[in-house]
C-alpha cells in the first residue's frame, strides 16, 4: 500500500483521504508475466483529478497494454533496440505502449473515463 507524503498533495479538499496502488502478477512465466496495477482512491466524497504516477524499472519490464489511463510518452524503440528486443526476439513490439525505464502515466480526461 502506498500512502502520500504530506505536503504532495494537492486539491484535497476538507477531510483529506487515501489512495491504494496494488501491483497484482496474474501469470507468470518462466521469462515474464503479466500484472496489474490498480490505483484506488478510498475518500467517497473527493475525487482525484489529473493525477500522474511514474515507477521505475529495474529488470527492463515493459507497458505492453493499458486502461484507464495514458502514457505520457508512446515509445516502443527502447525495446526493439534494448535488452527486450534481443530476449524476445519474436514479440511484435509496434502495439506496446510504453519501454522506458521510468514510464509515467496520467489520469484520463473526464470525458474519456470509465
Amino acid at each position: 500500500m502506498y500512502k502520500m507524503e504530506e505536503g504532495t498533495r494537492s486539491g484535497q479538499g476538507e477531510g483529506g483521504g487515501d489512495m491504494t496502488i496494488l501491483y497484482d502478477v496474474l501469470t507468470a512465466f518462466e521469462t515474464h508475466y503479466m500484472a496489474q496495477v490498480t490505483i484506488t482512491n478510498h475518500n467517497p466524497t473527493h475525487r482525484i483529478d489529473k493525477w500522474r504516477l511514474k515507477w521505475e524499472w529495474t529488470r527492463q519490464e515493459f507497458i505492453y497494454s493499458i486502461r484507464g489511463a495514458y502514457p505520457t510518452l508512446v515509445e516502443q524503440r527502447g525495446c526493439i533496440f534494448g535488452p527486450q528486443g534481443n530476449f524476445y526476439k519474436d514479440l511484435d513490439f509496434s502495439n506496446v505502449v510504453n519501454c522506458q525505464t521510468t514510464p509515467e502515466f496520467a489520469d484520463l480526461p473526464p470525458n474519456l473515463g470509465q
